[in-house]
């Protein structure tokens, strides 16, 4: 008890081993702290002779980590070493070890009965450095291998008879699962093309482009990635992504142009900002719907509708600046025309909206809903022309650049419902120049033609100074 009390009191209650040998207190787990303890008290503390303590030997002790006992950690390890007369000696107390002094000769000529009585360092101890035999520790690796095994043999019988006793409602559920989870691990990892036999149905399109297309990959970011990769709709994204950038660029040129450069800056800029608002939300929804429709089934849906609505967006604010400037002193007319554009413009986004509009057995239907609504614009062609005269139309009124987009517009439809070239070379066209990438090209290259147009009418409506009666002018 006294040298338990002393050592509470002389001694940090955080020490995790110690080993006393030559009167050292060593602590190989922990950076050396010297701290004095005189004799005496190292007599009182331990429970070997008193005539192997060092005067001058300085104790060593480690920072603070725990709380533990003292009086039960210091015999720790060298309780270890199964030496009996140790234990008799702790038990007789510090008096009798001082009344039978034990010299170091003495001592090493003690023999020694049973398991060795030599003290065993914090270092050998395996109560305090976590040692295992390696012959253990193998044959324990070995048998958590094998009983793992034997687990998920039992898991993958148990699931096989469970599906087979599954109902085929609950077998086509269990498959689509396995089908989400293999997706997954497909876009994780670095997915590459596939061909279009093994797409699943929403995820085709075009049967004359046998290889290279995108997996399905439910992550946008995977997606968005992909714009950087080769596959079939590379082609598709970058000719109006590159175009969206142009237009958004030449727009916000054209509206800060100086307002002396227009009769009327405001009702112009507006006019001219309604064509490229059209544009650029068409371009946008188209390269964004390249992009992502390979996400999943409903989000190709709702893209291929913003896709649709886009091209009508597009036609009707083509329109506008084209009859403004061509019915500049006939506002009835413009107005007129304006309406009917904009009723068959919400029509076909209307009908674009429709799940059946995106299949591929609607193609021919979707080229021919907004091919017609383009071709609205021949009435009031025919009346301009009327009106105006073949040759004043045709210099003043800009129907040949008119003419030249309607013919892109139209080129481009037609080559993507037939599906040319790749109708003839199947797997040719499978990256570049495939059917969809030279409409998308055509459909850029119309409507700047179709903005050139219009730039020059509005340069001879300022060049003219608006003149028109006083009740004709917008």
């Amino acid at each position: 008890m006294r040298a338990t009390s002393l050592a509470k009191l002389l001694l940090p209650s955080w020490v995790e081993s110690v080993q006393h040998r030559n009167g050292q207190i060593l602590t190989p787990h922990h950076p050396p702290r010297p701290v004095p303890l005189p004799p005496k008290v190292l007599s009182q503390l331990f429970v070997q002779p008193a005539t192997t303590l060092n005067p001058g030997v300085v104790a060593e002790a480690p920072p603070p980590s725990r709380p533990l006992k003292a009086d039960s950690l210091l015999v720790s390890c060298v309780g270890q070493s199964g030496n009996p007369s140790w234990t008799e000696e702790r038990q007789a107390g510090p008096k009798a070890q001082r009344s039978h002094p034990m010299s170091p000769r003495d001592k090493e000529e003690t023999p020694t009965s049973g398991s060795s009585t030599s003290h065993l360092s914090t270092a050998e101890c395996p109560a305090h450095n976590g040692a295992v035999p390696q012959e253990e520790k193998r044959m324990n690796e070995e048998s958590g291998r094998e009983t793992e095994g034997e687990e998920q043999e039992e898991e993958e019988r148990a699931s096989d008879e469970g599906f087979m006793g599954m109902t085929p409602l609950l077998q086509a559920h269990h498959a689509m699962e396995k089908m989400e989870e293999f997706v997954h691990k497909v876009w994780e990892g670095r997915w590459r093309v596939i061909p279009h036999d093994v797409l699943p149905d929403w995820l085709k399109d075009n049967d004359f482009l046998l290889h290279g297309h995108r997996p399905p990959m439910p992550s946008f970011r995977a997606c968005f990635k992909s714009i950087f990769r080769i596959h079939t709709e590379t082609g598709n994204i970058w000719t109006h992504l590159l175009g969206c950038l142009f237009f958004l660029c030449l727009g916000l040129m054209y509206m800060f142009r100086p307002n002396m450069s227009f009769v009327a800056p405001v009702q112009e800029k507006v006019v001219i900002g309604v064509f490229f608002l059209g544009a650029i939300l068409c371009l946008s929804f188209s390269w964004l719907f390249h992009t992502v429709y390979c996400h999943s089934e409903g989000v190709s849906k709702v893209f291929s509708k913003l896709d649709y609505s886009g091209i009508a967006f597009l036609i009707m604010g083509s329109f506008v600046p084209w009859l403004y400037y061509s019915f500049y002193c006939t506002p009835q007319s413009c107005y007129i025309y304006l309406m009917i554009v904009c009723v068959l413009g919400m029509a076909a986004i209307f009908v674009s909206q429709c799940d059946f509009f995106a299949t591929p057995q609607y193609r021919g239907v979707r080229a021919g809903v907004f091919v017609g609504l383009g071709l609205s614009g021949v009435v009031p062609t025919l009346h301009f022309v009327i009106s105006e005269g073949l040759i004043k139309a045709t210099t003043i009124g800009q129907m040949g650049w008119l003419f030249l987009m309607a013919t892109l517009y139209i080129t481009g439809a037609c080559l993507y419902a037939a599906r040319i070239p790749e109708r003839f070379f199947p797997g040719k066209c499978d990256i570049w120049f495939h059917s969809h990438q030279l409409f998308h090209i055509l459909v850029v290259a119309g409507a700047f033609v179709h903005f050139h147009g219009v730039s020059n009418l509005q340069e001879f409506r300022f060049t003219a100074g608006g003149s028109c009666t006083a009740d004709g002018a917008l």
